[in-house]
């Protein structure tokens, strides 16, 4: 099994614009904070949009003001479990669930549980449409 310094990669630090270390370097994200950046962009891609990996992606912005309803919440639930599972760092997603306000679709969020290789089980919350 891979150590976890091998499958906690790191990536370059990017919010609006690089961000430089005091040294002039451009920073980056390592662990958990990585996992959690990985996951998220594998929620908003949408699917068939990277020619390279045609299946990537849970396009969560199809569900967009749709997801009151029940069948459009259990595939979507569906859709993230086996997207998140693909990352070799997910050892297993244990639970996913959703916040909306009926009146106001665009403020879903996406509650997760995932265990994490090295770290065990991980809360982590999407705001799919306004960020992490």
């Amino acid at each position: 099994m891979a150590s976890i310094i091998e499958v906690f990669k790191r990536d370059l630090a990017f919010v609006g614009d690089f961000i430089k270390t005091p040294t002039g370097d451009i920073d980056t994200v390592t662990g958990l904070r990585n996992f959690k950046d990985a996951l998220f962009r594998r929620l908003i891609t949408t699917p068939g949009s990277l020619v390279h990996r045609p299946g990537y992606g849970v396009g969560v912005k199809s569900y967009k003001n749709s997801i009151n309803s029940l069948a459009k919440r259990e595939k979507l639930a569906r859709t993230i479990k086996q997207q998140f599972e693909q990352d070799p760092r997910t050892v297993e997603v244990v639970s996913i669930g959703f916040t909306f306000d009926d009146y106001k679709p665009e403020t879903i969020k996406v509650h997760t549980t995932v265990e994490a290789v090295g770290y065990g089980k991980v809360d982590i919350e999407f705001s799919p449409f306004g960020g992490l």
